[in-house]
This record gives C-alpha cells, structure tokens and sequence, in this order.
C-alpha cells in the first residue's frame, strides 16, 4: 500500500452551529474538527476496501463511533443513585443478618458495618466527596469507603459533544460520501464499458 490518499470534508453550518471541517485517509485515519469539539481516531483494520465506504455504514452506530473518538464522560448523577442503592442495600442485608441471629458485615478490625451510623457517614461521605458534580475526588472516596466493590458503582456516559457532532453534522458528511463513492462507482463503470 503506498501513501495514504487524504480527502478533506467542509461541512457548513445550518444557522451558525453544526459546522465541521473532516479530514479523512485511505488508511483509516479520521479526525474532524467541528464547533461541537475535536475528535480523531484511526481505524488500522477497517474491513473494507476503501474507509469511506466504512464510514457510510458505520453512520448508524453513533455509539460505537462516539466510543472510538472520544472518551466517556463521568455521570455524577448516577454514580451517585448507584452508591445510594449500594449503601441501602447493604444496610438492609446487615440489619436482615443481626436480626436473624447472624454475624452481620465487620470491617478489618471485627466491628459491625452496616449499622445505622455506619450507613449515616457512608451517604454524607457521597456529599463530602461532592460525587454528584465532580469525580476529581473519586480516588480519594474510593480509599475511603467500605461499600463492597464500589468501584462498580461509578457511571459514565458517551461524550455529549461528540455525541452532538455525530447526530447533528456527520450525517452530512456520510450523504457527501455515499455521493462520491456514487460518483466513482458510476465512472468506473462508464471507463469500463467504453
């Protein structure tokens, strides 16, 4: 395979917003930088004979796409329902087990877990660590915690941004694609029947 062959996409705006500028290699490179943010990644085994062509059957996994070009983002809200659902869970457990004559949960040192103030510190912990808005503290509440295997509990969700871009501004650029692999296809077959 020689040097990659490079295609440059300019998608304009619809009303000032949903603009982007797409730079596309016969390799497998993609990179576009649009008003929504700057994404790239590079498909080393795309499967087809030309990316493109990738690209125009890929537009319907938005979620795949979104997966390769940008990196979750961190979804406060519902780690923190999570760990809530955690914390009452394992305090309805530690009460059932007391109850019945059972040695409930204990930490390292043989105390009870899961009591009433036990479960009181754990959800003020989930405040105190401001898990809601920020996961800038995730590490330190981590160390912190006895909620069992919490970090299962911390939730992301696909970049909104890119998100944005692959709804709002590469569906444009997949009809310019499927034009010129129309277009390419239609010559190719003109050449070969003259």
């Amino acid at each position: 395979m020689g040097e990659p062959t490079l295609h440059r996409y300019v998608i304009p705006s619809v009303k000032h917003e949903a603009w982007g500028v797409f730079v596309i290699g016969s390799d497998g490179y993609f990179s576009c930088c649009t008003d929504f943010g700057n994404f790239a990644f590079w498909w080393s085994n795309h499967g087809r004979d030309d990316f493109r062509r990738f690209l125009v059957e890929a537009a319907d996994s938005t979620d795949y796409l979104c997966g390769k070009l940008a990196p979750d983002e961190y979804d406060g809200p519902a780690t923190v329902r999570s760990l809530e659902e955690a914390i009452l869970r394992a305090r309805r457990d530690a009460h059932a087990a007391r109850r019945d004559g059972r040695k409930g949960p204990t930490d390292h040192l043989g105390r009870p877990i899961w009591t009433r103030e036990h479960a009181r510190e754990e959800w003020e912990r989930l405040t105190e660590f401001e898990l809601a808005t920020s996961d800038q503290l995730w590490g330190a509440y981590y160390l912190q915690t006895q909620v069992e295997l919490s970090y299962e509990h911390r939730c992301t969700q696909r970049n909104s941004d890119c998100m944005h871009m692959l709804t709002r501004i590469y569906p444009r650029l997949v009809e310019r694609l499927r034009a010129e692999l129309d277009a390419e296809a239609a010559g190719a077959a003109m050449g070969a029947s003259a």
